[in-house]
């Protein structure tokens, strides 16, 4: 029998490619990155949806005063103080502040609801006629 040179056996032949180990290895490496960086995303999303609740309280809290220099009085009746964030992920209430009386003082409070529901950080959080916040900013990343 001739042996022809140009047919290499199978078992000659140089492997190239990636084995089941080293892509399970990449696999896991993008998925330790990409929990990563959702976590991240999350807490960026739910700081910019706190913004929002914020916004909406001390725009409350300006209708309250203006309400308040020209009929020296505060109102529950503002209807942007009471119902949902334009965002749709917290409630607005608005009720008598630590007086208890709303013609004196009042307390704005937004409380998670919807996509924010989960945000263990700052479930609620409130604004008082006095200025008083709550959870006290200084310890508390909710007011930031």
């Amino acid at each position: 029998m001739k042996y022809d040179k140009t047919k290499v056996r199978q078992s000659d032949k140089k492997q190239s490619g990636w084995t089941l180990i080293e892509l399970m290895i990449v696999v896991a490496i993008v998925a330790i990155l990409a929990a990563i960086a959702f976590t991240g995303y999350r807490g960026t999303i739910q700081r910019g949806h706190r913004k929002e609740a914020m916004i909406a309280m001390q725009d409350c809290a300006a209708q309250q005063e203006r309400f308040f220099s020209n009929n020296h009085t505060y109102s529950l009746g503002l209807g942007a103080c009471n119902g949902v964030t334009d965002d749709g992920n917290y409630t607005l209430r608005l009720t008598a502040g630590s007086c208890g009386n709303i013609a004196r003082c009042f307390l704005v409070t937004a409380t998670a609801i919807g996509g924010m529901a989960d945000d263990t950080a700052c479930p609620t959080f409130t604004l008082a006629s006095n200025g008083t916040r709550t959870p006290n900013p200084a310890a508390s990343e909710c007011w930031h």
